[in-house]
């Protein structure tokens, strides 16, 4: 005949206890674990917010009065400048040495590209 093995019931009275191999399942160690599983990733999601919105309290915005108030160094040293427009006036400004020997090398690439 054709013999499947079965698991056994151990109790008739019960039928959520099955016996699976040597190892013994229920319909309520099932939902525990379900519900501690549910409770852990509350928890870590809890967590997270906490941080995310402790991260976010440290940070100080700075009001727009606060960041005019404060002095900005590029427009210092734009200041610093002179208006004069002689090359050894702007080589000084820019703090190093200009050289302005190579500008025209370009322009007969340019052009042969253009004629092409």
């Amino acid at each position: 005949m054709n013999e499947e093995k079965q698991p056994e019931v151990e109790n008739k009275d019960q039928q959520d206890t099955v016996d699976l191999g040597g190892e013994k399942s229920t319909e309520e160690e099932k939902s525990t674990g379900a519900i501690i599983g549910a409770i852990i990733i509350v928890v870590l999601l809890i967590m997270g917010g906490l941080y995310f919105f402790g991260q976010r309290t440290v940070t100080k915005e700075l009001a727009p009065e606060e960041i005019l108030s404060q002095p900005d160094v590029v427009v210092e040293t734009l200041q610093k400048q002179g208006n004069s427009d002689a090359i050894d006036d702007i080589t000084k400004d820019l703090g190093t040495p200009a050289d302005f020997g190579n500008l025209d090398v370009e322009l007969g690439n340019i052009d042969a590209t253009l004629n092409q």
